[in-house]
């Protein structure tokens, strides 16, 4: 079948872009946090609004081992109190006016919960 896999900086380069035609600040990339000591990088956010983006892609986040990694880091990050949206590629290229939305009503969530 062989379909494309891009690299998790062109993942990330792309997701940006869009994030920049859809008029919402521009993230910034790979955001250290410290979980139960360890250091971990969340691939895009904004830290201000404890909004991240996690780009899954099949090789990095689809195997055995990373899934459970995955899951409790994002545990851990949401019990910090971070919102933690993933997008795969499929999602980006194929649904990308619903990734927008989707960061949107983080985005509304954030505000309202900084405000309320």
């Amino acid at each position: 079948m062989g379909a494309y896999v891009p690299t998790k900086t062109e993942f990330e380069r792309r997701v940006s872009e869009l994030v920049e035609r859809a008029g919402l600040p521009q993230p910034q990339r790979q955001i250290k946090q410290v979980v139960r000591g360890t250091p971990v990088y969340i691939d895009l956010g904004w830290k201000d609004r404890m909004i991240g983006v996690e780009c899954d892609g099949l090789y990095d986040h689809a195997t055995n081992l990373s899934l459970p990694w995955d899951d409790d880091r994002q545990n851990d990050l949401q019990l910090q109190g971070w919102l933690i949206l993933r997008f795969t590629w499929q999602a980006l290229t194929e649904t990308p006016d619903l990734v927008i939305a989707q960061l949107r009503e983080a985005f509304a969530l954030r505000r309202a919960h900084l405000h309320g």
